[in-house]
């Protein structure tokens, strides 16, 4: 067996939220938003091993420094090795450039796990395609998320580790108010938000539709009331600025003031 004075080490310094990972660990002083961890090991390691031997899910790290040098995951890592890694939150991101994420997403689209459902309503309200299925396991998860580029979000950090998965999220909260508010910020969704132009069920964007299309579909009394309809193209669930409307309106005013706090 192989001495522990020959075996290699190397030290992972995470910044900002990916402290949230790493327990036991060195910090700097009156700075828990810097987090340093040691190990040691016998065999090659890339950094993406080291990274997530660390207890860091390799889609949270938006830039990855080896001994001060931008690298890509699969960079081979050596005896005394430094690495740092940063979330997208923090300003040397933009300062390097990062080679983790070599094709950005062209369109913002989610893929949630079964136990974040009002997040994945509350994605669908403010218009972005978000799937969510109870039917799907772990790996089905991973292959869609890289399949469809989707941003997997989930309660589930193992899941994260997939290496198939490239783009997620470890939702630190299991409160939905909470987490549509960190995902709002980390994405920047709120410019590009489309509010109510989804289907909540299907994840369809709805059609515009003639009054006397939905006669047979909508209430009498809404039909008598309102002159604007919408229409699901899957499942044919008509939509109208009802009661209903309204309090997804409030729903949206709310996040829109929350958003303006500062985050923590």
């Amino acid at each position: 067996m192989t001495s522990e004075r020959r075996r290699k080490s190397v030290t992972v310094e995470a910044y900002g939220s990916l402290c949230d990972f790493i327990d036991h660990v060195e910090s700097e002083p009156h700075d828990t938003r810097v987090c340093r961890k040691s190990f040691f090991f016998d065999t090659s390691q890339t950094a993406k091993d080291a990274i997530e031997s660390s207890g860091i899910p390799h889609p949270e790290v938006d830039l990855l420094l080896v001994n001060g040098t931008s690298r890509g995951f699969d960079a081979e890592t050596n005896d005394g090795d430094q690495i740092q890694v940063y979330s997208r939150e923090h300003p040397a991101v933009h300062l390097h450039p990062s080679y983790v994420r070599p094709e950005p997403l062209s369109d913002i689209k989610f893929l949630v796990d079964e136990n974040s459902g009002k997040l994945a309503s509350a994605l669908l309200l403010l218009g972005f395609d978000t799937k969510i299925d109870s039917r799907l396991n772990d790996a089905d998860l991973a292959r869609i998320s890289n399949a469809e580029k989707r941003i997997l979000l989930t309660r589930d950090i193992g899941l994260l580790k997939r290496s198939l998965v490239v783009h997620g999220y470890w939702l630190r909260s299991d409160n939905p108010r909470d987490q549509i508010l960190t995902i709002v910020r980390r994405y920047d969704l709120w410019p590009i938000a489309r509010p109510i132009t989804r289907c909540l069920e299907c994840n369809c964007l709805l059609q515009p539709v003639a009054k006397e299309e939905v006669v047979n579909i909508v209430p009498p009394v809404a039909h008598a009331t309102y002159n604007e309809f919408f229409l699901c193209p899957n499942c044919g669930k008509a939509f109208w600025k009802g009661s209903h409307y309204q309090r997804m309106q409030l729903w949206l005013d709310d996040l829109r003031e929350r958003l303006k706090t500062k985050a923590h």
